[in-house]
């Protein structure tokens, strides 16, 4: 059976890495967020709609019940090819709900940010070393100092999960300071009553 996804041509483009590393990471877990994203990748035509194969949906050919019993072997056979038809079906279905569509989306935009930044720190090391081959006047220290290890994937990696998580903590953080303080209501029942002297 084949895969009900609707089929897309991916063509990153190199000179829009910059643009989505500086993406806010949170408007990655909104709907609307990962709509506007999805609609820039298809506005860029970094992701390109091919058109939708024809879906056949033929059931098993069951055998004609009006001539002799069937064995069990065939009765199992034909069950199992039922249930394969129906999982072909339930298949087709769940792919095409709002949410499989909106879950392919967003996969596809982290797709696009995780591209962009494994090909700034993968493709870091070389443009370096490609700057500095044709600059003949820096000294050897300049050069050892300018050419540093190019960072790996999971230093990338980690670099996203920081931003992601100072994001959410200064998120947090503005709303707690959004919000007023609750006073304890003891507090405010003792300062609102006046005292009785004795």
């Amino acid at each position: 059976m084949a895969a009900m996804i609707p089929p897309v041509k991916l063509k990153w483009l190199e000179h829009l890495n910059s643009s989505w590393i500086s993406e806010d990471s949170e408007s990655i877990s909104t709907r609307e967020g990962v709509a506007l994203l999805y609609s820039k990748l298809l506005a860029n035509k970094e992701v390109v709609l091919l058109p939708q194969q024809v879906l056949c949906l033929k059931g098993p050919q069951l055998p004609d019940f009006e001539r002799e019993c069937l064995s069990r072997d065939e009765q199992e056979h034909y069950l199992d090819a039922l249930l394969a038809s129906q999982l072909a079906l339930a298949k087709t279905v769940c792919s095409d709900s709002p949410f499989a569509s909106a879950l392919r989306k967003r996969l596809l935009v982290l797709q696009r940010v995780f591209y962009a930044l494994s090909s700034k720190y993968h493709d870091k090391g070389k443009t370096k070393q490609q700057q500095h081959s044709g600059e003949s006047a820096l000294n050897s220290s300049e050069l050892q100092a300018a050419s540093e290890r190019p960072r790996s994937s999971t230093d990338a990696l980690i670099e996203m999960g920081v931003r992601t998580g100072l994001s959410l903590l200064f998120a947090l953080l503005r709303q707690s300071w959004a919000l007023p303080t609750p006073r304890p209501a003891s507090a405010s029942a003792t300062t609102s009553s006046p005292r009785r002297s004795r």
